[in-house]
């Protein structure tokens, strides 16, 4: 039986020990509240990694440790201790499939930098692995075991902390696109004609898509002060707002030279001066800018690499109309400083005729058995349908593309201009 001198011996040992894990616990409780203090301070990524990484080395002794984070494009070395450039530079994710959401004793590893780890705490969040912290130097304790249990609990709140912050400036930044998109989308319909012109010598009709709310396509028609019409189509390189805020100059462009033309070909070789001094080359665009006279029923036209627009006109005793590509014109315009090459397309319209103007989003457009809907149906439709008027004859277009479509998506902008001339 134990002396009275040894029980109160036990007793004090036992108190010491039960101070010492109160000691500790306070002290894991008091840096995990400075912790979350910065959270709610809004302190950046970086400064709660070295806190996370100071907190495991000053308090808890850690002498080897590496966390990796979740990235948009893989797995980053985000705080470390002990590892040298090289090491935190490596990435040792193809290893990470292996491990599932226990705190797990490390075996030998082919990896140069895992096998300086001995234990692997995997954090989740939504059952996805959001990060793992590795540990060296652990020894199979008890006390080592609780350590590396509240190790895991603070990478926890430290990561999915992070992890909020990256979410919530995501949504920001989509916020603040979408009200960027809103505005552009505003500012490109008020510069798109909100009325296309009419009278007794022609009729038209557009219809305008934007895949994005933007478009780098664009359509447009005047009539000047001796009755001829001028009509175009455009359709940018590339896509979104970029291509769209190119239109929108452009546009810009086009009004102010239409008003002060003086020939199509001095038009179309300032619209393409004008395009150059912005995009410097780097960008490029197809248009088709065709001039009818009503006095004497000649359209003459320019295609600068655009998709050919078609030209029906009835036959005598025949249903379908007779059908051909206006296919004059030059090279796209804004790649070279000097149109190379340049070419102004005439004729004599009979009565009847219809011109159908278009950007590729129409024969572009893809089936969900990834057929193209293409060049050839498209023709076959003109010579079916010219004879209907132009709002008719877009709107039973468009009926025909959205069934050929079918559930497929859209890759493109689409944009028709129809015009019947009597």
């Amino acid at each position: 039986m134990a002396s009275p001198l040894e029980l109160i011996s036990d007793q004090e040992s036992k108190l010491k020990t039960l101070e010492h894990d109160l000691h500790l616990k306070q002290l894991q409780i008091n840096r995990l509240l400075n912790i979350t203090q910065a959270m709610n301070e809004n302190v950046s990524s970086e400064g709660l990694f070295n806190m996370y990484a100071n907190l495991l080395s000053w308090e808890f002794g850690i002498t080897c440790m590496a966390l990796y984070f979740r990235q948009e494009r893989g797995w980053k070395c985000q705080a470390s201790i002990g590892l040298n450039d090289v090491e935190k530079a490596h990435d040792p994710s193809a290893h990470f499939d292996v491990f599932d959401g226990q705190i797990n004793t490390l075996g030998p590893q082919e990896d140069p930098v895992l096998k300086r780890f001995s234990v692997v705490a995997p954090v989740l969040h939504k059952q996805q692995a959001l990060a793992f912290v590795f540990l060296g130097d652990v020894k199979d304790t008890p006390e080592m075991y609780d350590r590396i249990q509240f190790v895991r609990t603070i990478t926890n709140v430290v990561a999915v902390a992070i992890e909020n912050k990256r979410l919530f400036k995501r949504q920001l930044k989509q916020e603040r696109y979408q009200t960027e998109l809103a505005l552009a989308t505003d500012i490109q319909r008020a510069l798109m004609p909100d009325k296309l012109p009419k009278n007794a010598y022609f009729d038209m009709s557009a219809i305008y898509i934007p895949r994005f709310g933007v478009s780098g396509d664009f359509y447009s028609a005047l009539v000047s002060d001796d009755g001829k019409l001028l009509f175009c189509i455009a359709d940018i390189s590339g896509k979104g707002t970029g291509a769209a805020l190119l239109m929108s100059n452009f546009e810009a462009s086009f009004w102010t030279l239409a008003n002060t033309r003086t020939t199509m070909d001095l038009l179309v070789r300032d619209l393409n001066d004008s395009l150059f001094r912005v995009t410097k080359g780097e960008r490029f665009m197809t248009l088709f800018i065709g001039e009818y006279c009503p006095k004497t029923r000649k359209l003459s036209y320019v295609n600068a690499g655009h998709n050919p627009p078609l030209l029906s006109y009835p036959q005598e005793g025949e249903i379908l109309y007779k059908v051909e590509e206006c296919i004059e014109g030059c090279t796209f315009i804004g790649a070279f400083e000097e149109l190379p090459k340049f070419q102004t397309g005439e004729m004599v319209l009979p009565k009847g005729a219809q011109i159908l103007c278009y950007t590729d989003g129409v024969t572009e457009l893809f089936s969900p058995s990834k057929e193209m809907y293409g060049e050839e149906r498209l023709m076959q439709f003109a010579a079916a349908n010219s004879a209907r008027s132009p709002e008719s004859f877009n709107s039973t277009l468009l009926e025909e593309l959205r069934v050929f479509q079918g559930f497929a998506e859209a890759t493109d902008d689409t944009t028709m201009l129809s015009i019947r001339f009597f």
